[in-house]
């Protein structure tokens, strides 16, 4: 290839951001009280 001059062109690879930390200053207004009786009903 370097005798003819070509250059490889490839798609770099994808640069991924890095989560930060977890916002936990949210209130929990729904407190996670889901009360089922009967599957497949709310």
């Amino acid at each position: 290839m370097k005798k003819l001059g070509l250059v490889s062109c490839q798609i770099p690879n994808r640069i991924y951001k890095q989560a930060g930390n977890d916002n936990l200053d949210l209130p929990n207004y729904l407190d996670h009280q889901f009360k089922v009786d009967v599957p497949n009903n709310v």
